[in-house]
């Protein structure tokens, strides 16, 4: 049960009780995997990580009063619910994929914590990495306290108010 409701998986049944490894799809979804981390990491080479350093500590959270750190909560949760979610598709048990799954989205997260470290232009953030933390642990979390599951990150975007006006309104100016 997932909020008081029947758990599924991807393909729609039920998450298995224990781990039985499927060879097609661990291959396949490993594959894929592996694939979107290397085109990532080497778009992220080729842009925001071109200009190295040595690794620095640089903590940002004035520049943004702390508002980012809910995106890193988020930006953790997310990867590890997906790498949960793949998981369970291989055949691992419903447990067994929630911590490896969390325990993922948190290295990703780390290892670009640590890139951003050597970057020039960032520096290592401690708190960026405390909200990856916390993106990982309620993603766990949800699995051993079920009230948890009653909450569901998500993210909306919403233009703002003189942008939803000005497309409403073209022709005046109210900027």
């Amino acid at each position: 049960m997932y909020a008081d409701n029947q758990r599924y998986t991807i393909d729609g049944d039920a998450p298995d009780l224990h781990t039985r490894i499927k060879p097609i799809p661990t291959v396949i979804l490993s594959g894929a995997l592996i694939g979107i981390f290397i085109v990532q990491h080497e778009m992220q080479q080729s842009t925001i990580w071109k200009k190295t350093d040595h690794f620095w500590i640089a903590e940002d959270a004035l520049y943004s009063d702390y508002q980012d750190k809910c995106g890193h909560f988020y930006g953790t949760y997310m990867p590890s619910y997906i790498f949960g979610e793949c998981l369970m598709e291989c055949g691992f048990d419903w447990e067994d994929a929630t911590l490896i799954g969390g325990a993922l989205g948190w290295a990703y997260n780390t290892y670009v914590e640590i890139f951003d470290g050597c970057s020039k232009d960032f520096g290592f953030s401690p708190s960026d990495w405390y909200g990856d933390v916390a993106g990982a642990s309620f993603y766990i979390a949800q699995y051993y306290v079920p009230f948890l599951q009653n909450f569901t990150p998500k993210f909306m975007y919403v233009k703002a108010f003189l942008e939803q006006a000005a497309i409403k309104s073209p022709s005046r100016n109210l900027y």
